[in-house]
């Protein structure tokens, strides 16, 4: 947990707009980027199910390989 916060915190100020957490797994980032973005759509994607079905505090979920994901 500890890179992906770290990671949030060196983004700067963001252009309008949804924000995607790749490789969201079981949505452990998902309250962070909800705090740091709370006005902007959140949507997860990850490969595995079995994630997609354990996260929260998406609008939305989607299931996609993000090697070929695109928006």
């Amino acid at each position: 947990m500890r890179p992906a916060l770290d990671l949030l915190m060196q983004v700067g100020v963001a252009p309008a707009g949804g924000v995607v957490d790749l490789g969201c797994g079981d949505g452990a980032v998902a309250p962070a980027l909800r705090q740091r973005f709370p006005k902007r759509r959140l949507t997860g994607v990850d490969a595995a199910p079995a994630m997609l079905a354990q996260a929260r505090g998406y609008d939305a979920t989607v299931q996609a390989d993000i090697a070929g994901w695109v928006p």
